[in-house]
């Protein structure tokens, strides 16, 4: 704790080289400027955890893609909806605790309060798609073999009718040879 006090500067956003930034555990009030994630940063971690901020995440945390870990917790005046964009991005560690964010079915993974958890992360969403082509190509397998074995059975059906024409006429011939008029 460094007991830091005041808001935190939009001017941060023109850092572009800024790789973490962890103000947690100080006395920061008002909200996270919406500057942030507005401009390409390289930011891959942002620890602004027991402060004092209030207001909503900006939409804008949805253009940090370089942003794994995301620390928010015990700011309890952070209200409103974990914004879509976060789902795009690689969050390897999100905690959102202790704050009055909700998932809003946003399918982002983070923690929000002891009970809700947002989940789907874009890795599901690629599982999702692999999933669907496996059925696909399973499918199309399926499709295929059956083709195959009504194709065998059709041969099969005509080669038994003409073993069966065949032994007809070998049985009829050998009648013949046998009982000759």
């Amino acid at each position: 704790m460094n007991n830091l006090t005041g808001t935190i500067p939009p001017s941060l956003s023109q850092l572009f080289d800024l790789y973490q930034l962890s103000l947690g555990q100080n006395n920061i009030e008002g909200t996270i400027p919406y500057q942030i994630g507005h401009r390409e940063m390289s930011i891959d971690e942002l620890s602004l955890y027991d402060n004092k901020l209030i207001g909503q995440i900006p939409a804008s945390f949805g253009n940090l893609t370089h942003l794994a870990k995301l620390l928010l917790y015990n700011n309890v005046n952070l209200t409103g909806c974990v914004p879509l964009g976060l789902s795009r991005i690689p969050l390897t560690n999100c905690d959102l605790s202790n704050t009055n964010l909700s998932c809003c079915n946003n399918k982002v993974s983070c923690y929000t309060t002891a009970t809700e958890f947002c989940w789907v992360t874009p890795t599901d969403r690629k599982i999702s798609i692999i999933i669907l082509v496996l059925f696909l190509v399973i499918l199309a397998i399926v499709i295929s073999v059956a083709a195959i074995i009504r194709k065998f059975r059709r041969r099969k059906t005509v080669y038994n009718t003409i073993i069966d024409e065949s032994s007809r006429q070998r049985l009829s011939e050998k009648q013949e040879n046998a009982f000759p008029l």
